[in-house]
């Protein structure tokens, strides 16, 4: 599951577009994004880099910070299940932490803040043992606010398929326990209390810490976030505070069966990370897939009241699915609009189709030949299903040399063999081959040396992937 925040200007016309100014000015930078192992890292570890590693902002940082608050940049958040294959906006809640409903027509949808102004706004969090749970601070509307006043404090245990509004304001937060506790404070104002949840968001109770009031500057948990302990610390005036909560004093018992979930006196469940679409599982069933498979995470029920054990990982159940067309991206030259499926050429024909033999030999046999639209995903794992189309390309106009190229080309395979066989009948064995894989390797003609090849004697199987693509929310 992917996250990503477009920056988008208003040209001419009116329509929304990325300034390419913007980025060949360095205005998206290492900072202001977060991929890969960052975004399921524990608040403990990113605490650690951010104290060892973060610099302070720079006058260019800060200034860039203060044009987009000023300018006509919008913002907008976007989610893909895919890895990245496509993208959709994220789906705004229908009602607000106190009940109310929420108003979101046209264009409406949910954004959320990344690691650029997290002064002020507290990052999108996720945490590979608190399966399915972001946490995340944004607003609803048209483009994402840098208002503090408009901006809350918003749920999804579904891996960011739905979400709710558990908080007005801004908060800082921390999963524990496998994610049977939630712990946040506000960030953006003093106070002397933190807000937890042992329901997954469901329900939240205030903890008062102390009389007085102070700056919350961050919670923490142990590293692995898997205990009930916490440390809430901040400021209060010049003076440095700490607090720590520990939820084991609740003496609430042991969950158990978590090796029979979704049974009756079971305190687990399972859940499947899901894109909202029914799709086909081999066996023959609908099922939730993402990536060409369904994987079924084992996770306490989210009323249980219980603690889970101190385990590093819950089980974890996976078959494979169906293909179907979001398991595949577009080929280099086709694009897919925002909230489609098809990819569509961006100008024909596609400057990096490839016209070799194959295409050779299909334009011989016909007046056109077939280039792939559509490519798996890297790391998908779907099986038979839907089958990408391919797209129909005429055929360059034939010529003397292009009629005849297969036909010289063989004439020359020809050639070489007989040179090669002729060379070995009159001058003895000038090369032996070991096996279809290995080198040449030099031996004797005629009594005389004639020295070595330099080529190694054995070819290596190196299997080189593609490409990694960067993982934003993984579980």
């Amino acid at each position: 599951i992917y996250f990503a925040n477009v920056w988008a200007a208003k040209n001419a016309t009116g329509i929304e577009a990325l300034p390419s100014s913007f980025a060949k000015s360095g205005w998206l930078e290492h900072g202001d994004y977060q991929l890969g192992e960052g975004s399921t890292m524990s608040q403990a570890e990113q605490s650690i880099r951010y104290l060892k590693a973060r610099p302070s902002p720079t006058a260019e940082i800060s200034s860039r910070r203060l044009a987009l608050r000023n300018t006509s940049v919008s913002v907008h958040s976007l989610i893909s299940f895919n890895a990245g294959g496509a993208w959709s906006t994220l789906k705004a809640p229908s009602s607000d932490s106190e009940g109310q409903p929420i108003s979101c027509g046209n264009g409406c949808s949910l954004h959320l803040h990344d690691m650029t102004f997290q002064e002020h706004f507290v990052p999108f969090y996720s945490y590979d043992k608190a399966v399915g749970i972001i946490m995340a601070a944004g607003n609803v509307g048209q483009r994402l606010s840098y208002k503090a006043e408009e901006s809350n404090t918003y749920l999804s245990r579904d891996g960011g398929l739905s979400w709710s509004e558990v908080r007005k304001g801004v908060h800082i937060y921390e999963f524990g326990n496998h994610g049977a506790v939630l712990v946040m404070a506000s960030v953006n104002s003093e106070t002397n209390q933190v807000i937890y949840s042992l329901d997954e968001g469901k329900t939240w109770q205030p903890l008062h810490l102390d009389s007085e009031p102070f700056n919350v500057t961050n919670i923490l948990i142990e590293p692995t976030a898997v205990s009930t302990d916490f440390v809430a610390f901040g400021s209060r005036g010049q003076q440095g505070v700490i607090y720590r909560i520990d939820f084991d004093a609740l003496d609430w018992p042991a969950c158990h069966k978590d090796s029979e979930p979704d049974v009756p006196g079971s305190d687990y469940e399972t859940w499947a990370p899901s894109d909202g679409q029914q799709h086909h599982c081999p066996k023959g069933t609908a099922c939730g897939c993402l990536l060409g498979q369904q994987v079924a995470y084992v996770r306490r029920k989210q009323l249980h009241q219980c603690f889970n054990r101190r385990k590093s990982k819950l089980p974890v159940i996976s078959q494979p699915c169906h293909c179907t067309m979001e398991d595949f991206e577009c080929e280099l030259d086709f694009e897919r609009a925002l909230d489609q499926k098809s990819c569509v050429a961006t100008v024909l024909p596609p400057p990096s189709a490839r016209f070799g033999l194959m295409e050779e030999r299909e334009c011989a046999m016909s007046n056109s030949y077939k280039v792939d639209v559509y490519r798996r995903v890297p790391g998908n794992r779907c099986v038979d299903g839907w089958v990408p189309p391919q797209l129909d390309l005429a055929c360059p106009p034939k010529t003397s040399s292009s009629s005849h190229g297969f036909l010289k080309f063989l004439l020359v395979g020809v050639a070489f063999s007989g040179c090669v066989y002729m060379g070995k009948k009159g001058s003895g064995d000038w090369f032996s081959w070991t096996n279809p894989y290995m080198a040449f390797t030099p031996g004797a003609a005629q009594g005389r040396s004639i020295g070595r090849v330099g080529v190694p004697t054995e070819l290596p199987e190196v299997a080189v992937p593609r490409y990694h693509a960067p993982s934003l929310v993984q579980f």
